[in-house]
């Protein structure tokens, strides 16, 4: 999940936890936010200053990964977001 957030334009954090801490390079991550909610997707987010446009994202089934990165493909795509 981690290369394909990559491969699309998001910064994501190392982690060896149950989630990823990712926020997109152009995108202000409250559009993200609510593009996914809009989908049902369910992610964390914040309003603090530090973290508001990053995104806590828990890793789930590898369907639900592939769901995720094919929802965030169309959010960051300009034809289709």
């Amino acid at each position: 999940m981690s290369a394909g957030l990559q491969e699309l334009g998001f910064e994501v954090l190392p982690s060896q936890a149950n989630f990823i801490f990712t926020q997109h390079t152009a995108l202000p991550g409250h559009l993200i936010f609510d593009a996914l909610r809009d989908r049902d997707i369910l992610v964390r987010r914040w309003d603090k200053q530090r973290i508001k446009n990053w995104l806590r994202i828990s890793v789930g089934t590898m369907a639900q990964a592939e769901q995720l990165l094919g929802v965030m493909r169309e959010i960051v795509s300009p034809e289709t977001g």
